[in-house]
């Protein structure tokens, strides 16, 4: 009633927030350019309280459901931006704190049911008290049925699905399109329930011990990691673009030793560069796989044979016999050598050779280092690779210890390497760590499956068997018959219309 005063005294907008009147943001950015409407995907609370004229309003009911929509919308190019909420997790907080609450209650009413079993009473009373025990053992067993919902493992796995959701919403986004992902508050649920249990341990309610000063910190503890939020960007394009940034030549330090670890040739569950891969004609679907390929980098080395051509054998042969060899030795050969074709398609080749019952698509470049990187990150010359490896694998006291064992004859060296070797610091660590790759190139090959129903999927509707090119007035061959028109009307009305060319 005191509030209802204070609006009639100062108007209907008293202790109103700044933001209710305001306008939303949809309407803000619809106003501010042709190619900024908005798109809200999400559930029907959420749209009824954002969704405006100025944005289009599309209605999901999961979180797989509101990726693939999100990602179709924003793929449609109808659209500056679009909006998706994912939310399973946060109905997974909210049903784990209620679990935790019931479970609570359940245990205190047991205690005081405990507490007060002694007290006396007559036939009613014991069969009140026997109802109760009844009903306290079937609370227990529904809580313990639910406990398996909400155990560590149901966390893990909402958590996979929601990675999954993520996922596929960026595999979905078309080129120069900017995913940003924010998560907002972690599960304030459980702060709210634990934010009661502070207030009743304050008040000394239901028997709890009281509040002390290290529950204090730890619950402020838990609350501010709890309301701290993140948030990732990705932007496909302009990323790769840039191969000279920090963030990409992180990536691709990191990706280059984790492609040494493994062969040659791997299959791979999806592309590392979806926005390429589409552009070189990758789908999502089945009869796609890709593969990555390592080439080594530089020219070929082949051996020399010692007699070069026919005329010259007679030569070699008289001068054999007179103890002179002409050419060089076995081991040598001819250096320098360029092939015509690049390593893209040396990688095409050999994806190709290597399976034989897929046909190769198209192929782009992954990953290679051209320097020598240092513990740093930056890339550093020849001279200080040198310097840096003869200054830091030799410590003062390992020089004096093998000055001393100089004068000692050398059989009594033999044995001592292997003795000094666990001494000699690793030239791959420590504050002059230096690792090279400069001998392999990483592409990734896409092939297609040519006999896979998803690909060869109702040839017969589509026109591309023998009878549909016949049907279409395609039976024919020879030079540009392929220019034909695809109808067989249209091949009879070209073949039997007047020519009224000017010049003739």
């Amino acid at each position: 009633m005191d509030l209802a005063l204070l609006k009639i005294r100062h108007g209907p907008s008293y202790a109103t927030p700044e933001g209710v009147a305001a306008d939303k943001l949809v309407d803000v950015l619809a106003a501010s350019g042709r190619r900024a409407r908005s798109c809200l995907v999400d559930r029907q609370d959420a749209l009824a309280r954002h969704a405006t004229g100025a944005a289009d309003a599309v209605l999901a009911t999961s979180d797989a459901q509101a990726a693939a929509l999100a990602a179709r919308h924003a793929a449609s190019g109808r659209f500056g931006f679009v909006w998706c909420q994912l939310r399973e997790l946060d109905h997974f907080y909210f049903g784990r704190s209620k679990h935790a609450r019931r479970a609570q209650q359940l245990q205190q009413r047991r205690a005081l049911r405990e507490g007060g079993a002694g007290a006396g009473g007559g036939e009613g009373a014991a069969a009140a008290a026997e109802e109760e025990e009844a009903e306290l053992r079937r609370e227990a067993a529904e809580v313990e049925a639910e406990a398996a919902q909400f155990s560590p493992a149901a966390l893990r796995q909402q958590l996979q699905r929601l990675d999954g959701a993520v996922g596929a919403l960026l595999a979905g986004l078309p080129p120069n399109a900017l995913l940003v992902v924010a998560t907002g508050q972690g599960d304030m649920a459980e702060c709210r329930r634990q934010q009661e249990i502070k207030i009743r341990r304050q008040q000394r309610l239901d028997g709890l011990p009281p509040w002390s000063a290290a529950d204090e910190r730890a619950h402020g503890d838990a609350l501010e990691r709890e309301m701290t939020g993140l948030c990732f960007c990705a932007y496909i394009e302009e990323l790769w673009r840039r191969k000279q940034s920090d963030v990409l030549r992180f990536l691709l330090r990191v990706r280059c030793w984790e492609f040494r670890q493994l062969p040659g040739i791997v299959r791979l569950n999806r592309p590392s560069r979806p926005d390429k891969a589409r552009r070189m004609g990758f789908k999502a679907k089945q009869g796609y796989v890709v593969y990555r390929v390592r080439v080594r980098r530089g020219g070929r080395k082949r051996p020399v044979s010692k007699r070069s051509s026919s005329a010259e054998v007679a030569v070699i042969s008289a001068a054999s016999a007179a103890g002179i060899v002409y050419g060089k030795p076995v081991n040598q050969g001819i250096t320098q050598l360029k092939a015509s074709r690049n390593l893209r398609n040396v990688a095409e080749e050999r994806a190709g050779r290597r399976l034989g019952g897929l046909r190769v698509l198209n192929s782009y470049w992954v990953n290679e280092l051209r320097a020598a990187w240092g513990a740093s990150g930056g890339p550093i010359g020849v001279d200080a690779v040198a310097t840096a490896a003869a200054t830091a694998a030799w410590s003062p006291p390992l020089l004096l210890l093998l000055l001393l064992l100089l004068p000692l004859p050398p059989l009594l060296l033999l044995p001592l390497p292997p003795l000094l070797l666990p001494l000699l610091p690793p030239l791959r660590s420590g504050p002059a760590a230096l690792w090279f790759d400069s001998a392999y190139k990483y592409f990734e090959v896409i092939l297609v499956d040519p006999n896979h129903n998803a690909i060869r999927n109702r040839r017969e509707l589509r026109g591309l068997t023998s009878a549909g090119k016949k049907y279409r007035g395609l039976h024919g061959k020879g030079s540009r018959y392929n220019k034909n028109a695809p109808s067989k009307r249209a091949t009879w009305l070209k073949h039997n219309s007047p020519s009224l060319r000017r010049y003739r």
